[in-house]
């Protein structure tokens, strides 16, 4: 009898664990190797659809900066869902822009990172980078490429940073 109680009781935690991650208070450490140690920002974001992920016009779902002088950072994002699809961009902006300047062939001019690289060649889509937040996942590795900064020669507009810096979700993107 003590044995069912016990093992009831646990049933009812994990399932209301797994309850608690799949709305949305999941949190993802994204940790940053290989920041160049230069003057500029290391630009960390996240998105969850594909007509936001990098060239699009709207803004990521969050973004945070890591402080320059580091060739190592971390960035949590809370409030993410469970099973959700994500991408995540880093780049380094060396010039204050904002954006992550690309060459006018349209490789990146400055150095970047994105989720799941090693599945594509240039700048991916939201599918090549996305992966999905299972529970139990807390943290992912992103391991900047190095990129010789040139200056900038902007051939596409990218989507601006939001003022928020918190690692919170954006408002208005509920």
């Amino acid at each position: 009898m003590l044995r069912t109680v016990f093992f009831s009781a646990l049933t009812l935690i994990s399932l209301f664990s797994f309850a608690q991650q799949s709305e949305g208070n999941m949190t993802l450490k994204v940790m940053v190797d290989a920041i160049p140690e230069e003057a500029g920002t290391a630009w960390v974001m996240i998105y969850d659809r594909e007509t936001d992920f990098i060239n699009g016009e709207a803004e990521p779902l969050a973004s945070a900066s890591i402080a320059p002088g580091s060739s190592r950072g971390t960035v949590d994002f809370s409030a993410l869902n469970a099973n959700e699809f994500y991408a995540v961009a880093v780049f380094f902006d060396h010039n204050g822009n904002q954006q992550l300047d690309r060459s006018r062939s349209g490789r990146p001019a400055e150095s970047y990172a994105f989720s799941e690289m090693g599945r594509y060649t240039g700048v991916p889509t939201f599918s090549d980078a996305a992966f999905q937040l299972r529970p139990g996942t807390s943290a992912i590795l992103l391991t900047m490429n190095k990129v010789r900064y040139k200056g900038a020669i902007p051939a596409k507009t990218e989507p601006a940073i939001p003022a928020q810096n918190t690692g919170e979700p954006v408002a208005g993107r509920e």
